[in-house]
């Protein structure tokens, strides 16, 4: 009887352990699974939010296939070194010492967990060092001359001069304006995106430097950090000469490749509408008053304004602090345009997918209620409901009832039910300025920071802390526009 007893506890435990060691590959199976699904998942996102906002401000990476290969010797060189080599940059903003928040850890597939790592003292991939004299660049029909590209040198190097990344691993490039046109017109493909690409031909030389913040990282057999594969989320900071796709919204419909028309969504403090309540957001870490920016234009773009992912803290000087180079257009030139890009209108919208019946008669109908409407306003600027724009089919929508909730005559106007509708002057940008900046410097300079909330990574708001405050805006604004030349080197506030 012993023996039996004996032998049905061994059986058990043998069993028990058979279905632990089971239930543990199964687990191990479902977590690789998950993760798998996880990184395609975010990186399907990151695409949707990161690099198609970079694709629409037309950036150009200048050192292309070259910055893999830096990449890879940046992580094995340089990357662990970053920390003694930058953590004296940007100390004044904000000091955090390392020791108060714990060691950095990790999880079994490297990726670093909890808070610590928003405080570690990061750095760059590579600290751009330009040696020799910069070097005219052509591509894609676009010339920048040598002096052009001598500007993007200095703005990039003034970038990582002020701020040295805590919490989050920072690349710096040079950028242009260089892509490729979009499908000609005769082309059964000329939609939306093609007609959007062939419009920025009437954009001017635009040149700078790209500071992208990487803010999930691991760390691999090779490097101390480095961004997870398939969830590199990142900030960017940007900071470009003569760049006007950073801070509009294209029209597309009434643009050409000769005639840009376009937005410039602006927040302002206590505006009403349906940006009411968002002064905490645009004035985070004291951006709307700070003094270091008291001599230029700042303002907050709302993500809804553009395109829907991010929202943008941008600072814009010009020279001679002149405004930028646009007119606002009046109801009559609106009219006028739309009359005569209809045909070019029906065909993008055919070749999108559009399937209405009789679309051309429909939208010169529409067009001419439109003139009814506003008969009496032909004088009057347009302003353009936020993140807006003009499609024929809104024309052939339109009949004698509608209420035209998309175009107004004031900045902010008040319906029926008390409710304030904002609305955004539709530019045109003026003759002759891409052939102005052909060969000069800087006529104007945009600098821009943006990525989702700031208030929810450490090294985010440190991030922001050296956008806003320590920066030398002065300096840049004296070195390209002063009166006198500068000789003295570049220095942070």
């Amino acid at each position: 009887m012993k023996k039996l007893i004996i032998m049905l506890m061994a059986t058990m435990l043998f069993t028990t352990a058979l279905q632990a060691q089971f239930i543990k590959k199964l687990k191990d199976k479902v977590e690789k699974t998950v993760n798998k699904t996880i990184d395609q998942t975010t990186d399907k996102v990151v695409d949707k939010a990161v690099k198609k906002p970079m694709d629409k401000a037309a950036e150009q990476i200048l050192t292309g296939p070259a910055i893999k290969k830096e990449k890879e010797e940046a992580g094995k060189k340089a990357n662990d070194s970053a920390q003694e080599n930058q953590s004296t940059q940007g100390k004044n903003v904000t000091d955090i010492s390392q020791e108060k928040i714990g060691p950095l850890t990790t999880d079994n597939r490297g990726w670093y967990q909890g808070k610590s790592i928003e405080y570690a003292e990061i750095g760059w991939m590579k600290m751009l060092d330009f040696k020799d004299p910069a070097k005219p660049f052509i591509q894609n029909g676009r010339n920048y001359p040598a002096s052009q590209m001598e500007v993007s040198q200095k703005l990039a190097t003034w970038i990582q001069q002020t701020y040295s990344p805590r919490g989050l691993l920072g690349e710096m490039v040079q950028s242009v304006y260089a892509l490729p046109a979009g499908q000609p017109v005769t082309s059964t493909s000329y939609n939306y995106n093609e007609a959007e690409k062939n419009n920025r031909n009437a954009l001017p030389n635009t040149y700078g430097a790209t500071g992208k913040m990487y803010s999930n990282l691991q760390k691999t057999s090779t490097k101390k950090f480095w961004p997870i594969d398939g969830l590199a989320g990142y900030y960017v900071w940007q900071v470009m000469a003569n760049n006007i796709e950073l801070i509009s919204r294209q029209m597309i419909g009434l643009s050409s490749p000769d005639e840009y028309y376009c937005t410039m969504p602006q927040y302002s403090m206590g505006m009403k509408g349906e940006y009411q309540g968002s002064d905490k957001m645009a004035n985070y870490q004291n951006f709307m008053t700070s003094p270091n920016l008291k001599n230029y234009t700042h303002y907050w773009i709302p993500s809804d304004a553009l395109n829907n992912n991010e929202h943008f803290y941008v600072v814009v000087m010009t020279k001679d602090r002149q405004p930028l180079p646009f007119e606002q257009v009046t109801v009559a030139e609106l009219i006028a345009r739309l009359e005569k890009q209809l045909p070019l209108m029906e065909k993008i919208d055919r070749n999108s997918g559009g399937r209405l019946d009789h679309m051309p008669e429909k939208a010169k109908n529409g067009l001419n209620i439109m003139k009814k409407k506003f008969k009496d306003n032909y004088n009057d600027y347009v302003y353009l409901k936020a993140g807006y724009d003009i499609r024929i089919i809104d024309l052939a929508n339109l009949d004698e009832k509608s209420n035209f909730y998309w175009i107004q005559t004031k900045p902010s106007t008040s319906d029926n039910y008390g409710n304030t509708n904002i609305g955004f002057p539709l530019l045109r940008l003026k003759k002759g300025v891409k052939e102005a900046c052909a060969n000069s410097g800087p006529h104007w300079i945009v600098f821009k920071l943006y990525k989702g909330k700031f208030n929810d990574h450490a090294g985010a708001e440190h991030l922001m802390a050296n956008f806003v405050s320590r920066f030398n805006y002065d300096y840049v604004y004296d070195y390209f526009f002063g009166t006198e030349k500068v000789t003295k080197p570049y220095q942070p506030k």
